[in-house]
């Protein structure tokens, strides 16, 4: 079944950053790329006079189809979708029916324009499918995203504390190529797993990668961040993608906290695709019911 990549775009140049990254995956997975521009509702009834919100309306349609038109592939179903209302809303709904959500943010407040709270952060939490997150230096061009785009399945990182959360991300990723190299990074902070329980848990991993027709590497270093860890590790390595849950639960360790994921998405410059538990790809072509949380 051909999988639905869906892009939040905002109209600024940061946001259209995420949309080379949906475009490369869909060539690479097959699939569409379905760009989302939202007007804010709150527009309706203001005080704004009637020509301005027409003329606002009339922007941010031009800004999407000029921002399609500089994306649009031959080989690829690149399309824009405009909604008017609230934008949260709006992008739940659309993810629905996506395979993932692409989408840029600073680290620090969220999308440039959508300026209400984290809307990176938001999006995570509410919905359904796994989001790619990109963060695009402070200075940077969409050309400069494009070369990022072309090795974004080249080299992906996976921390693993051998719960069954963390392990989430271990099947999502497999599902988007086999030239995928993995690397299995396990973290021992202090009061963590126990280091014989973790060869095993990256063992039995490495296996199942390896038995798919992946490369496999796997590594255990000792820190007190795993964040920094992780991070750290990416940049060494020169990792095109890290992987990862949004928490872990009780059992081995609990390092994989939302915490822990928050900290890796701000501080590293590596695309992060994060899953939520229980929130898989869909397996031989179809996907479990998607959910919206309110």
């Amino acid at each position: 079944m051909p999988m639905t990549f869906v892009v939040p775009f905002d109209g600024s140049e940061r946001s259209e950053m995420a949309i080379p990254y949906a475009v490369e995956l869909a060539r690479r997975c097959g699939g569409g790329v379905r760009v989302l521009r939202v007007m804010q509702s709150a527009i309706e009834g203001s005080s704004l006079p009637v020509s301005l919100q027409q003329t606002m309306r009339k922007r941010s349609q031009v800004e999407l189809a000029r921002a399609v038109g500089r994306h649009a592939d031959g080989d690829i179903d690149v399309k824009g979708i405009s909604k008017m209302g609230n934008v949260m809303d709006e992008i739940t709904g659309a993810a629905v029916d996506a395979s993932i959500v692409v989408m840029t943010t600073n680290g620090r407040t969220g999308l440039d324009r959508w300026v209400m709270g984290s809307v990176a952060e938001a999006v995570i939490r509410r919905v359904a499918v796994p989001v790619l997150i990109i963060r695009p230096p402070e200075k940077t061009s969409v050309a400069a995203a494009r070369q990022g785009a072309g090795r974004i399945l080249t080299d992906v990182l996976i921390p693993l504390d051998g719960s069954a959360t963390a392990d989430a991300a271990l099947s999502v990723v497999p599902g988007l190529g086999r030239e995928i190299r993995f690397h299995l990074l396990t973290v021992l902070s202090p009061g963590g797993p126990d280091p014989a329980r973790v060869s095993s848990v990256l063992t039995a991993a490495a296996k199942r990668l390896t038995d798919g027709g992946h490369t496999v590497a796997t590594a255990t270093v000792e820190a007190p961040s795993p964040a920094k860890a992780i991070v750290d590790y990416a940049q060494k390595q020169g990792c095109s993608m890290i992987a990862m849950a949004t928490h872990g639960r009780s059992g081995l360790s609990e390092i994989f906290l939302g915490s822990v994921t928050d900290r890796v998405l701000r501080t590293t410059g590596v695309p992060v695709l994060v899953v939520r538990p229980g929130r898989k790809l869909w397996a031989g072509g179809k996907r479990p019911l998607a959910r919206v949380r309110k």
